[in-house]
């Protein structure tokens, strides 16, 4: 699905991501881990076009997606951010926004198919409810999956997602990766995500990309980058890494100052 290649992207600030080499197949749930400032959300950006590559290249099915028109990017992949303008919208013309890439030169309105398509995206994320609501006044997990509904009206192929589950509590934040997981199955979509939990993470994701510095310091199965070794290296923070005793998915627990002196007293004794 995207071929990522010897990628070399950044700001005037200096910050840049580097080298980076990627292959992610279709119909995989991708996430992207790492500390703050190592380069996972300039990735998404490389991505979309909303960064200029300095060297490298991103093929999306096989095709260098500079070479694809604005409109053309914007059938094939949707983004979800952390945040979206809205303004004074309900719901429903919110995630309408979604069927803009296939509005001809010189229409402005949505048709009937277009109607239903973003209804049918609504049902699929449990807003079709709250279809008539303004979006400021919705709460923040509604907000969220009227984001990934309006992204999924878009009818992409690649799905990206940054950050999905900030400032959500664990009922919305496992609901949403429910979600993502039911969209990937039944879509065939194929998914990018950004997480800083790293637990839900490795529950979720088919294979793991762990930035670092701006570079991709492992790429693998879940088991594989949660390593206690790794994780240490990488984030700086004393961890145990054990089994989830019913998804047998790796589970990382941090060590507090506190707990790892009790621990030394504990040896001496």
């Amino acid at each position: 699905m995207l071929d990522i290649s010897n990628l070399t992207c950044g700001y005037d600030s200096g910050f840049a991501i580097r080298n980076i080499n990627l292959r992610v197949p279709a119909g995989e749930i991708i996430g992207v881990i790492g500390p703050n400032g190592s380069g996972k959300t300039t990735l998404l950006r490389a991505i979309t076009r909303s960064l200029k590559p300095a060297s490298g290249a991103i093929r999306l099915e096989g095709t260098d997606i500079r070479r694809l028109k604005i409109r053309d990017l914007a059938r094939k992949i949707a983004v979800v951010s952390q945040s979206a303008e809205s303004g004074f919208m309900t719901v429903e013309e919110f995630v309408l926004l979604g069927r803009t890439p296939y509005y001809d030169r010189f229409r402005f309105l949505e048709t009937k198919n277009d109607l239903k398509i973003a209804r049918n995206a609504m049902a699929s994320t449990d807003v079709l409810r709250l279809k008539d609501q303004i979006m400021s006044r919705i709460s923040g997990g509604e907000r969220q999956l009227a984001l990934i509904a309006r992204a999924l009206a878009q009818e992409p192929k690649l799905l990206l997602l940054d950050e999905p589950t900030t400032y959500l509590d664990i009922t919305h934040q496992v609901g949403i990766l429910d979600l993502i997981r039911r969209l990937n199955i039944n879509f065939a979509l194929t998914v990018i995500m950004v997480l800083h939990d790293l637990n839900l993470a490795g529950e979720y994701c088919h294979r793991l990309a762990l930035f670092n510095k701006g570079a991709i310091h492992k790429f693998g199965l879940p088991e594989e980058v949660l390593n206690y070794r790794i994780i240490e290296d990488v984030y700086k923070t004393v961890v145990i890494v054990e089994k989830n005793p019913i998804s047998r998915k790796p589970y990382v627990m941090a060590v507090s100052e506190a707990a790892q002196e009790a621990n030394r007293e504990h040896n001496k004794d």
